[in-house]
């Protein structure tokens, strides 16, 4: 029997992306996948900043706050 494996979260490191760049990271997914993206950005130019966490339903439904 061949099982398929559907991640309920996932976090990204050392992203590098700029906060207007991380706006538009998996907007189309949210729909199609049912995945909440949530991104922190540093608007240095340090080349690690940056990490992000994706949340699959019902995993999303409990975020309470996010502090940029």
């Amino acid at each position: 029997m061949l099982m398929v494996y559907v991640p309920r979260a996932l976090s990204l490191n050392d992203t590098r992306l700029s906060p207007s760049n991380a706006k538009f990271i998996f907007k189309n997914e949210h729909s199609q996948h049912h995945f909440r993206s949530y991104w922190a950005c540093s608007s240095s130019s340090r080349p690690h900043d940056g990490v992000g966490i994706l949340l699959r339903n019902p995993l999303y439904k409990h975020v309470q706050t996010i502090n940029p």
